[in-house]
């Protein structure tokens, strides 16, 4: 029979032999880090799908074009819902190539129908067709319209970059986050959370590279895992259960990394950005530590034994890192899978975040673009400018052209036929029968709203200094200057220098309207 003293001593030894210790954890801060690589999989993307600009955003700017049109042909655009479906039955029953039925015209449309809805002109300025048809109405249609074009290449510009292929997707993120952390396919095929990587026979072939690396979970496995050797909770108690000292193979790997995953999976799941998966990447990394013995030498993730090796001591576990290691002239071929594909769920999401931005930037770009098409037409609405309508206006030959158009007929009728001529029976010698009804021409001239010269000479360049020039037969109105002014070395019509003036204001007006 035992003494009370010899069972005391005996249960403290089998009490030493079975109560783990924290001298046996020493693989703690890997498992820390990389459970934290493991939670990056049920991670939440908070930046939004980036979705296409859609064609709504163009609809201010394209109906501020459709007001500033040319009224004839604005004419031919529905004006009610009722006019667009009229025309839709009748002109496109069998569509072909009848522009009419094109999805552009129907959106042209769309637009003068919003256009004449706005009575009031609250967005969009009501323009007299006088205004339109003026030179400065149309180069203010002409600059919006190129204005439209613009924000219309930046919208197409940006969805056509969203559509390609390669761009950046959470989807895309979260399927190479699968792959990294389980070693999945894909998002979808991860939602079991289990590890997903073919586990070899032994623990030295399971744990150096290229295996060991494929997964973190791999990593993982090798790091803390029991087996017939290694029977140490080198990472905990319960991450590293005594129960799972089994054989390596692929049959025992759920129950190697199911231990593993509880305690992983207790962390909430983080808000993934690009910065937050690389710190947390480099954090993992930097748990690679250099093992130089007499030995041996390796980079390792764990714990290795004293010559360098992950092949099973108790108490010892590592993933051997050997092959990536610069150590010669040699080219190193081992690398760590899931570092690579977690780098590139980074630049995806950075990628994402940078689409983003550029979304808001072209939205911002159009609204701005539109800004300045709505102010070239309120500058039209609010002008004062009294033109001809350049759509009503005709060529005008000036007074020396007509007079030798007229000078050179030779016969009554013809030279009465054209109307700004008149036939001189009395005319004598090298006088010309036929000249210039310069009284008409002053009386039409008086009816466009022009200046008149009143009964003047169309022959002014046959004046040749300042003095004779503004001598010139002719009556100017009252408090008027005289009919001709000498105008770059040269006699010329005085109505010409106003019409010039005239020009160059207009086209300075419209430089101050664009810009």
């Amino acid at each position: 029979m035992y003494s009370t003293l010899t069972i005391a001593l005996l249960t403290l030894a089998q009490l030493r032999q079975v109560t783990p210790t924290p001298d046996h954890h020493k693989n703690v801060a890997d498992l820390q880090m990389l459970c934290n690589l493991i939670s990056l999989a049920k991670g939440s993307i908070d930046t939004p799908t980036v979705e296409p600009i859609p064609e709504t955003v163009l609809d201010d700017i394209e109906r501020l074009n459709i007001s500033l049109a040319d009224p004839k042909w604005r004419s031919t655009l529905a004006a009610t819902a009722q006019d667009k479906q009229k025309k839709d039955s009748e002109d496109c029953k069998t569509p072909g190539d009848k522009e009419v039925c094109k999805p552009h015209y129907r959106r042209w449309d769309d637009h003068n129908i919003a256009v004449l809805e706005d009575t009031k002109g609250q967005k969009f300025p009501k323009i007299s067709n006088d205004k339109l048809e003026s030179t400065l109405g149309r180069s203010v249609a002409i600059t919006v319209s190129g204005l439209t074009a613009k924000a219309q290449a930046i919208k197409d510009s940006f969805n056509d970059m969203i559509a390609n292929p390669k761009a950046p997707t959470i989807s895309k993120a979260k399927n190479l986050l699968a792959a990294a952390v389980y070693g999945a396919p894909n998002a979808a095929a991860a939602a079991d959370k289990s590890c997903q990587i073919a586990l070899a026979n032994t623990r030295q072939a399971a744990c150096g590279l290229p295996n060991g690396a494929t997964a973190v979970c791999e990593t993982l496995i090798c790091v803390r895992a029991q087996d017939g050797t290694q029977q140490k909770q080198i990472c905990g108690s319960t991450a590293s259960l005594d129960t799972q000292q089994t054989a390596w193979s692929t049959a025992e790997k759920a129950n190697k990394w199911n231990p593993i995953k509880s305690v992983c999976d207790a962390a909430d799941a983080p808000t993934l950005t690009a910065h937050y998966v690389r710190h947390t990447l480099a954090a993992a990394l930097n748990r690679i530590k250099h093992c130089g013995q007499a030995g041996g030498e390796a980079l390792v993730i764990g714990t290795p034994h004293k010559d360098c090796t992950c092949h099973g001591q108790d108490a010892e576990a590592c993933i051997k890192l050997d092959t990536m290691q610069y150590k010669s002239g040699t080219k190193p071929t081992g690398t760590i899978k899931w570092a690579t594909l977690i780098a590139q769920a980074a630049d995806t999401l950075q990628e994402l975040e940078q689409l983003t931005t550029k979304k808001q930037e072209a939205v911002t770009a159009i609204e701005h673009i539109t800004a300045a098409a709505t102010q070239n037409a309120n500058a039209l609405q609010h002008s004062n400018l009294v033109v001809t309508p350049l759509l009503n206006q005709q060529p005008q030959q000036s007074a020396v052209a007509q007079n030798e158009d007229c000078e050179a007929i030779k016969t009554p009728g013809q030279c009465r036929s054209k109307g700004d001529c008149e036939w001189d029976d009395k005319a004598t010698g090298k006088e010309k029968r036929c000249k210039l009804n310069t009284t008409k021409v002053a009386e039409q001239a008086k009816q466009a709203g022009a200046e008149t010269p009143g009964e003047a000479d169309p022959n002014c360049g046959q004046y040749k200094d300042p003095e004779s020039c503004v001598k010139a037969p002719g009556k100017p109105k009252e408090g008027k200057k005289p009919v001709y002014r000498w105008t770059e070395n040269t006699c010329k019509d005085s109505c010409f220098h106003v019409a010039m003036n005239f020009s160059l204001i207009a086209a300075a007006f419209m430089r101050l309207a664009v810009f």
